[in-house]
């Protein structure tokens, strides 16, 4: 058994694209706080957009970890979810606004938290879940997402986004796979295949993607592609290599 931060970077290199893919049985819902965490703690000014959760359900999560999201002056929460679903009844600290497949009106509140904040771009991170449900929900089409992902890149030095993968969701598939050709880096996790494990929530596979950012040697044992077994904890994931579980049929 391992921590994860002995496989996984506490925070992605700069430059960097990573794209997180959960399915509704193993969401990467811990990843988020893992980089949100590590993020914060390094002073790194960070924008988290959610279409699908709300700040209080992050904030209790992250009291786990021991840190006050609501506290931290480097931490800047977009509320696209109420933009999605909601009628907007008071303003919000950010607010997306009304929106139809345009680009500029879904990520207006981002641009407009980072002109307001002064960010500098080398220690800016971006984090958005459930980015997918823009598809979902017909605000914006695939094409536009990926434009937007582009954009996002050059007001943040690590973007962090996720897709979430499952078998009634072709479109899902079909948009992480093009955002995969696009990050340097892809973090998945799965359900078991076959049989179950006593604690283990499912497998968690780190892989290198075509757009990889190396800047000379890199000695984190990050560099290597590999598949591990995990267990989802309150404040965390502990980590395991297949050889040390046995799997109960």
């Amino acid at each position: 058994m391992s921590s994860l931060h002995e496989h996984l970077r506490p925070i992605p290199e700069p430059f960097s694209l990573t794209l997180l893919l959960g399915t509704r049985e193993t969401p990467v819902t811990f990843l988020f706080h893992y980089y949100l965490y590590h993020a914060l703690k390094a002073k790194e000014s960070t924008c988290f957009l959610t279409f699908s959760k709300t700040l209080d359900e992050h904030a209790i999560s992250m009291r786990k970890w021991g840190m006050d999201i609501k506290t931290k002056k480097n931490f800047f929460f977009i509320d696209g979810f109420s933009m999605l679903f909601a009628p907007i009844s008071k303003p919000s600290k950010v607010q997306a606004p009304e929106t139809k497949n345009h680009i500029k009106s879904v990520f207006a509140p981002v641009i407009q938290c980072v002109e307001e904040n002064d960010f500098e771009f080398e220690n800016s991170t971006i984090i958005i879940e459930d980015i997918d449900i823009l598809q979902s929900t017909h605000a914006l089409d695939s094409t536009k997402i990926q434009q937007a992902i582009l954009e996002l890149r050059k007001c943040f030095s690590r973007v962090i986004v996720n897709v979430t993968l499952g078998a009634p969701l072709p479109q899902q598939k079909s948009l992480g796979s093009s955002i995969g050709h696009m990050a340097t880096r892809c973090i998945s996790c799965r359900p078991l295949t076959s049989g179950s494990a006593r604690r283990i929530t499912g497998f968690l596979r780190l892989s290198r993607m075509p757009n990889h950012f190396r800047s000379g040697i890199c000695e984190t044992p990050e560099d290597d592609d590999k598949e591990l077994l995990y267990e989802v904890t309150e404040a965390g994931a502990k980590v395991y290599s297949k050889g040390q579980v046995t799997l109960q049929l």
